[in-house]
Parts: C-alpha cells; structure tokens; sequence
C-alpha cells in the first residue's frame, strides 16, 4: 500500500523546528518508514552555507501513524538505518581536479567553500613546505563571510591573493601578517 504524506505538515515541520529556507528534496518509502529529505532553497549542497549539522530526515512512521524529525543521534539508537540500507541513492560526488574546476565552481555558487580555502592552502604548503595552514579565528569577523589568512612571509601572502584575483572576490590587508579574504563578491567590510 502506498502512502502519501502530508507534505504542508512536513513542509511545517521543517519551517519550525529547522528553517523555512529548507524544502521537501527527496522521498524514501521503505517498509516501516518514510524517509522525507530537505535542502536549502538559495545554495547547492556544495555550499557551506546550506550545511546542517546534527539535524536528519524528516519520518513517518507508518506504524505509529506520526512525523518526527531525527536528529543525528537517532540514526544511531533507532532502527532507521535497517531501513535506509538499500534505498538510498548515491549523491553524486563532485570531484574537484584541478584549480580551474573549484574557480569555475566558486563563480557558480558565488562563494567559497571552506574545501576550497583549504585547496588553495594545500597547493601553496605543496610549494613552501615551511608554511603552516593559515586560517586564524578572530570573533570579531563573521566566519561565514570571510577567512583570516595569517602569515609572516610575503611570497606567501602574494600566493593566496593571486587566488583569489582569479575570481575577483574582494580581501583586505588587516595588518602586516594578516589578510581578511571575502567569501562572496559582497561580503567584506
């Protein structure tokens, strides 16, 4: 027997207890459950901006006749996944190749992630193996805007600014070690 959900109510469910920026994605019908998935309305699943953590599907339990929205922890104590098993469907993974493809990706999502910061990172310790990661917190700048890149050497400092000339997101010299870099075209102060 199929079973229609309710999806005003799940659509509710989502609105209240996670954003009303998120919708019905994708729909699971298993045995017992019904498994109701959700994305961001404005950003891809590759965008940090659209990650949620400790929050799962939306359920109806067809035994019980209810909705419930898992959290994280419920995949683990409940027999949700016995059911999931073999009804997922592989998402497919977008593999990143070479420079040119996560440039052509940030002007396509218009942000950048933090896999991409940390690409570019790499590609510079691959060169200056001295160089330590430079990603610095300060509670000062909104992380979801900007990254501090931090370092003394200036070969260095040119390196990550050469990047991001590749996709004409603005950055901001803060002191002599520091350079706030935006994520968006927009978002720096």
């Amino acid at each position: 027997m199929e079973f229609e959900i309710d999806k005003d109510l799940v659509q509710k469910i989502i609105n209240e207890e996670i954003s009303p920026n998120y919708v019905i994605n994708n729909i699971i019908d298993t045995e017992k459950y019904i498994f109701i998935g959700y994305k961001h309305r404005y950003y891809d699943r590759d965008d940090d901006r659209a990650t949620l953590v400790g929050v799962g599907d939306v359920i109806y339990d067809k035994e019980k006749s209810e909705y419930k929205l898992l959290g994280s922890g419920d995949y683990i104590t409940g027999d949700y996944l016995d059911y999931l098993q073999n009804e997922t469907e592989e998402e497919e993974e977008i593999e990143i190749k070479s420079l040119d493809q996560i440039i052509t990706r940030i002007k396509e999502r218009q942000y950048v992630n933090r896999d991409d910061y940390h690409i570019f990172l790499d590609s510079i310790k691959k060169e200056h193996s001295e160089f330590k990661k430079g990603i610095t917190m300060d509670r000062n700048l909104n992380l979801s805007e900007h990254f501090l890149f931090e370092s003394e050497n200036n070969i260095i400092q040119n390196k990550i600014i050469a990047f991001w000339k590749l996709f004409g997101y603005p950055y901001h010299p803060r002191n002599n070690n520091q350079i706030i870099l935006c994520r968006t075209e927009k978002s720096c102060c």
